[in-house]
């Protein structure tokens, strides 16, 4: 996805995306109160700038593994297992997300 990011010589856009990934994933494992609304929309948003779903629906699973690598040996297994619940969960609305819009693509034609 890198050529994606061309026009983006200062990374402030890499790091808007991961700020607002963080923000969503505080909020889905928290309050509940826009996240998995915003992830929705994002995969929709995305697959307009060529991003496929199941690219986008990999942003966590690279966030997850960055944590992971930085934090080494003070990674456990309980924050594996709650990574991986929480990424699959993102990835199923992702999923239906992009299906919901074929779905509707294939209505409108």
């Amino acid at each position: 996805m890198v050529p994606l990011f061309c026009l983006d010589i200062d990374d402030s856009v890499k790091g808007s995306v991961l700020s607002h990934a963080i923000e969503v994933l505080l909020d889905y494992i928290g309050e509940k109160q826009f996240g998995e609304m915003f992830i929705r929309n994002e995969s929709v948003t995305h697959a307009n700038y060529d991003v496929p779903p199941d690219v986008f629906a990999t942003f966590y699973r690279v966030v997850a593994d960055t944590i992971r690598d930085l934090l080494g040996t003070d990674w456990t297994a309980e924050m594996a297992t709650a990574w991986r619940g929480v990424i699959d969960e993102l990835s199923g609305f992702v999923a239906r997300e992009a299906s919901d819009a074929t779905a509707e693509a294939g209505h409108a034609a």
